[in-house]
C-alpha cells in the first residue's frame, strides 16, 4: 500500500441514507403517477359519455325519438343490445370488474329522458342525464349485468323503461355494440 493512501469506500449508514432517499423519490414519483393515470382514465370516460350523449341526441333527431335501450324494465333479456346503435370507447379507462357503460331511457317525472353511466378506472362513476348533462354519480357498480334494472331505477327511471350494458363485467368482454 503506499504511503498516505487509506481505503476509500462507503459506509453501511451512507448508503442506507442513500437507499432511503431513493425509496422516498420512488415513492413520489408513483403516487404523482397514479394521479395522473386516474385522472387520465377519468377524463377519458367522461369524454366517451358526452360523445356517446351527442350521438344519441342526433339519432334522437334523425328518427324523432330516443332510441330504445335492449332489454325492457325488470328484465335481463337483449341487455347487451343497443338496436342501432355503434360506439368507440376508450376501452382502457374503464373498471373491467364491474358491468360497466349503462344507458337508460324513459320517463323520469313524465318527461322522456336517458342516461349513460360509467365507471373509470379510479372507481369513479359519472352519470350523463340528457337533462342536466355530466356529473359524478354515487352508485356502487356490481360485476353482474343484472344490476341494469336497479341503477335505471336509482337514476329516477320509472316503469317502463329500456336499457343496454356495454361491457360484461363478469367475463370482462365489450358487447356487440361496442367497437
Amino acid at each position: 500500500m503506499i504511503k498516505g493512501w487509506a481505503k476509500q469506500g462507503f459506509t453501511v449508514v451512507e448508503l442506507l441514507i442513500v437507499i432511503v432517499v431513493i425509496g422516498i423519490l420512488a415513492t413520489i414519483v408513483f403516487v404523482g403517477y397514479s394521479a395522473v393515470t386516474s385522472n387520465a382514465n377519468d377524463r377519458a370516460v367522461q369524454a366517451d359519455l358526452n360523445s356517446l350523449a351527442d350521438k344519441i341526441d342526433l339519432m334522437s333527431l334523425d328518427n324523432q325519438g330516443l332510441p330504445a335501450g335492449g332489454a325492457s324494465s325488470g328484465s335481463t333479456s337483449g341487455a347487451s343490445t343497443f338496436p342501432g346503435v355503434t360506439f368507440s370507447p376508450t376501452k382502457g379507462s374503464y373498471a373491467t370488474n364491474v358491468t360497466n357503460l349503462y344507458y337508460c331511457t324513459g320517463a323520469i317525472s313524465g318527461a322522456q329522458e336517458y342516461a349513460l353511466v360509467a365507471r373509470s378506472k379510479s372507481g369513479k362513476v359519472f352519470a350523463y342525464r340528457s337533462q342536466s348533462g355530466l356529473s359524478e354519480y354515487m352508485y356502487t357498480m356490481t360485476t353482474s349485468f343484472s344490476g341494469g334494472p336497479a341503477l335505471c331505477t336509482s337514476l329516477g327511471f320509472s316503469s317502463p323503461y329500456r336499457w343496454s350494458f356495454g361491457l360484461n363485467g363478469s367475463n370482462g368482454l365489450w358487447q356487440g355494440w361496442i367497437n
